[in-house]
């Protein structure tokens, strides 16, 4: 059988031998990440989880745990899920027993962050309520009776939040360093005693899964040649655009934000129309047809300072690490950016609010070409346009300027750190097909 685990070594070394990506790095390995459609952990019985309970042993309840399944798959999103199931079966005797299913789900993302993979996870522990099965002691005239007896065990339910870092070592897998999961599921058991008379019994069961501190093989499935052709093949990536080229629009791994270029040159043509179209208009006041004419010549005039602007549109109330009023009153917005790798750096944004509603109606429309799910599009909701600016603080000037896209056009990845609702958030571009973009609408 083909070493699966050999898999992602092979693709990272082909990369590094094409000088793509230099040496064996974790940064490589987050590269190498939407080449597969999914990384799956490869966990041993005995380290990847453990669980134990609590009674009362005066009740002489036995425990027997049945049907455990673990698992934790990284995507080529860069989502993550983990999944572990268990039923509890607790005996009080030969003839009367709980069935309790147990149940922990975890989602999360990898994200880059200071030159290391982190692992965000939200798991959630819950019980959808057991049973007790068998019989109860009923003592009669005519001699001992038993009668069935089924009792619901309530559903329980607790979220908690785990950060982890992910290393990965060739040769031995991945590794996760962080807390391992801690679960504990409280309730109360309905026992029925001997003499006949019942009394609810706690129950406090606690698990551990082990993720933590060891190394572990995995199983890496490949994309077939054709689906990795098809992220390759175009030379404009997976950028969309509307019907002018004038919005130009990449969306993030995650499906939580776009990259925007606005390609204004276009504009010009039409601004220049509507100069001759005032000028040969009888009807307007020769004062209101003058400053409607100078503040044309202005737009023309700044689009021709700059041609072509960029942004990135945050969604569900995304925001930056902090914001700042320029002298004149602007909203600034701070986003950490790094490029490949690379250290982060801070770049602002004005909150350009009247594109807020057009890059809406776009992004719903893009996700109609891409046949995405009217649940997916409501993501556009409720989000903010970002406009990268320059702003002087000492001038207290502020300066549009694409000259950056010059400069990242050959960039692979591109990685958004920012806020939502006071929590770190990241999201991830992949770059491909800027450069294609970039020299199209500036030839």
């Amino acid at each position: 059988m083909k070493n699966i685990r050999l898999l992602l070594v092979s693709a990272l070394l082909g990369f590094a031998s094409s000088g793509a990506w230099g040496q064996n790095t974790q940064w490589d390995v987050y590269n190498v990440i939407p080449y597969y459609k999914n990384t799956s952990f490869i966990f041993d019985s005995q380290d990847a989880w453990d669980g134990y309970s609590f009674y009362s042993e005066s009740q002489g309840l036995r425990k027997y745990d049945s049907g455990k399944k673990l698992g934790f798959t990284i995507y080529d999103d860069y989502s993550v899920t983990l999944d572990y199931s268990s039923t509890m079966l607790l005996f009080r005797d030969d003839y009367r027993w709980s069935n309790i299913p147990i149940h922990i789900s975890g989602t999360g993302i990898v994200r880059w962050q200071n030159d290391r993979l982190v692992i965000d996870l939200s798991v959630q522990t819950s019980t959808t309520g057991g049973s007790d099965h068998g019989s109860k002691y009923e003592g009669t005239r005519q001699g001992d009776v038993y009668s069935t007896e089924e009792y619901s065990f309530p559903s329980y339910s607790d979220t908690k939040k785990y950060s982890y870092v992910l290393e990965y070592a060739d040769g031995q897998g991945f590794r996760l360093i962080g807390n391992d999961i801690m679960s504990v599921i409280t309730g109360t058991d309905h026992f029925w005693a001997d003499n006949g008379v019942s009394r609810d019994v706690p129950i406090y069961y606690q698990i551990c899964l082990k993720l933590t501190q060891r190394f572990f093989y995995f199983n890496a499935v490949e994309k077939s040649q054709s689906e990795l052709n098809e992220q390759t093949s175009d030379p404009y990536g997976k950028w969309q655009w509307n019907d002018d080229r004038s919005e130009i629009l990449l969306e993030s791994a995650q499906e939580d934000a776009n990259w925007v270029i606005w390609n204004r040159k276009n504009k010009i043509g039409s601004l220049r129309n509507s100069i001759e179209d005032l000028e040969n208009d009888t009807t307007l006041r020769w004062d209101l047809k003058q400053s409607m004419i100078e503040g044309t010549y202005r737009q023309i005039q700044e689009i021709q300072d700059c041609p072509i602007t960029w942004g990135v549109v945050l969604n569900k109330n995304g925001s930056g690490y902090k914001t700042e009023i320029t002298d004149d009153g602007e909203e600034l917005t701070y986003l950490m950016i790094p490029f490949d790798g690379g250290s982060e750096q801070s770049f602002s944004f004005v909150v350009n609010r009247a594109q807020d509603d057009l890059d809406n109606n776009m992004a719903k429309a893009f996700h109609e070409i891409l046949a995405k799910m009217i649940d997916q599009e409501t993501n556009y909701s409720n989000h903010h346009t970002y406009e990268y600016v320059q702003y002087d603080r000492f001038m207290g000037t502020l300066k549009r300027d694409a000259s950056i896209l010059n400069q990242i056009k050959d960039k692979r990845i591109m990685i958004v750190n920012y806020k939502q609702n006071g929590s770190d958030k990241t999201t991830t571009f992949q770059l491909e097909g800027l450069e294609a973009i970039y020299n199209a609408i500036t030839q």
